[in-house]
């Protein structure tokens, strides 16, 4: 499979750890740029890949337009299963919001006090925060006015509003095929942590399994091939804070080595299936 690599990818450590991985691999490569608006890709390095060659690409959440227009194929994984509506009815308490309600943006109700807000989509449009009710029109009228290339939250997005929650420690995990690949603390104490993390706290291996419960054995129900799972501890136990798109997630400490090598399989098995 050819493998590309957008060259802002997160942060330089990041996009080194891709370009590692693929090298390690010894899988063909292109590193390339995209043009603000018309998501026109620029290459830098390595090839394109040529047509009809089965081709992922990974990066910031720009390159999902960016796969439609060039037919990338599979491009990204993404599905209508990224979506909060979906995962808090099939992981139902498992779910860190299981509480959470929907409404477009511009018809949520007045509530008392604190509330967290996000997205019900993956689509990145607006990052989840707690917001006062005292200062909830301001700050919806501050995310009508942000946009980048590609998001613009408006009246008709719709978000979820759940109470807050205290999350305590957090982890990444990278699934592929049902299996839980590789793995990253990324919040330990409440402190955010980004690189040289060490995941021999002992919390990571049962966080681990957590994961691997909800998406491998959890009644057969599984969002997508290839998807990353977010775990996070609460002072009653561990919740899935969230699911999103593999294509487009930060790597954390995470074995990227491990995780394209299972994507690799993951294609040779659905071809010769």
């Amino acid at each position: 499979m050819h493998h590309l690599i957008q060259n802002n990818l997160y942060s330089e450590f990041g996009f080194r750890r891709m370009v590692d991985a693929v090298r390690d691999l010894n899988l063909p490569y292109g590193i390339f740029k995209l043009r603000p608006f018309d998501h026109e890709v620029i290459w830098e390095d390595g090839v394109a890949p040529e047509e009809g060659v089965p081709t992922v690409v990974w990066g910031t959440t720009n390159v999902v337009r960016a796969s439609k227009k060039y037919g990338w194929n599979p491009g990204v994984f993404k599905n209508e299963n990224f979506d909060m509506r979906v995962l808090n009815q099939q992981f139902g308490d498992a779910m860190l919001n299981a509480d959470g309600k929907f409404y477009k943006l511009g018809e949520v109700p007045s509530y008392e006090g604190t509330a967290f807000i996000r997205p019900a989509l993956d689509s990145k449009s607006f990052t989840g925060q707690k917001v006062n009710s005292e200062e909830f029109e301001k700050w919806r009228e501050d995310i009508y006015s942000l946009s980048d290339e590609f998001t613009k939250a408006d009246p008709d997005t719709m978000v979820m509003v759940a109470s807050p929650k205290r999350v305590i420690d957090e982890a990444r995990f990278f699934v592929v095929d049902g299996k839980v690949i590789a793995g990253s603390m990324y919040r330990v104490d409440g402190r955010v942590l980004y690189k040289g993390i060490g995941n021999d706290t002992p919390l990571y291996q049962p966080m681990w399994k957590y994961a691997e419960w909800h998406t491998h054995t959890f009644e057969g129900w599984t969002p997508c091939e290839a998807f990353v799972l977010d775990v996070g501890r609460v002072e009653d136990g561990l919740r899935i804070i969230e699911v999103n798109c593999i294509n487009v997630a930060g790597f954390y400490d995470c074995n990227m080595t491990a995780v394209i090598r299972a994507v690799e399989n993951l294609r040779v098995a659905s071809s010769t299936g």
